[in-house]
């Protein structure tokens, strides 16, 4: 399985109606598997939200999947593309909330929190031991696929991760937007206290976005020795026969 990550966008002017309804009857059909309502997997709603899928081509729909199903479903051609590429996500489709109601009740001393919890549990006077960013390093919110889909479709992928770039970059340059979407859409669980978490989810969010869907080398190493551990996996593999960036690369050509 290939692991793309995904980035930030801007927009752009759309066609005439005549062209638009044209390319409406042509749209490629591409299904991904959103495994959070965070601000990981924003960015697909944005790029549905703003048309920019369907400017590249695309018909996207998005689906909301447990992160241990989104893979299976992958591999059983059910959808074309997941966002699960790390534990943290799977933590939150389990529930956060679930484990702050443990920590206010003392079942427990400490908890790994998604946001909005992690805010919460701070307001409500609860102390921030550390930050699992301080210490390790992963790509989250990132687009799957399989090798067999890349092969036999790499223009859906380029198409698709060039629409969440667009999204990206929204979001990024335009804060205003940003915050509305974090307080008047659904796309984001932020509870029911969305004005008071909005403009601290964004930040937070910022601070780990990647503008050009591409991360180094050596982050690549670092997740693959995660997951082998994890899994008691013997030999390593080579960050190639993992990670595939050329569609990100291809998708960012030409976007400021």
């Amino acid at each position: 399985m290939a692991l793309l990550s995904v980035a930030v966008f801007i927009t752009f002017v759309v066609g005439a109606n005549a062209c638009a309804a044209e390319k409406a009857a042509k749209l490629i059909p591409a299904r991904i598997a959103v495994v959070s309502r965070s601000t990981l997997d924003l960015p697909f709603w944005v790029a549905r939200e703003q048309g920019f899928f369907r400017e590249e081509g695309i018909d996207g729909e998005i689906i909301l999947f447990r992160a241990s199903l989104a893979v299976q479903a992958m591999i059983g051609g059910s959808v074309d593309f997941g966002t699960a590429t790390g534990t943290a996500l799977s933590a939150a489709v389990n529930g956060a909330y679930g484990s702050f109601m443990s920590l206010r009740a003392g079942v427990v001393d400490a908890v790994m929190l998604q946001i909005p919890a992690t805010f919460l549990a701070q307001d409500e006077g609860f102390r921030k031991i550390a930050a699992g960013a301080d210490y390790y390093r992963a790509v989250q919110g990132g687009l799957t696929a399989t090798k067999t889909f890349l092969a036999e479709k790499p223009e859906v992928a380029t198409k698709v991760i060039r629409a969440t770039l667009r999204a990206l970059r929204l979001l990024k340059n335009d804060k205003k937007y940003a915050i509305e979407a974090l307080t008047k859409k659904n796309y984001v669980e932020l509870g029911k206290e969305r004005e008071r978490f909005a403009e601290r989810a964004y930040e937070a969010a910022m601070q780990g976005y990647s503008l050009t869907g591409v991360v180094d080398e050596k982050l690549q190493r670092e997740m693959i020795t995660v997951a082998a551990q994890r899994v008691k996996s013997l030999p390593q593999l080579a960050p190639e026969r993992i990670f595939d960036f050329s569609f990100a690369r291809k998708a960012s050509e030409g976007l400021r």
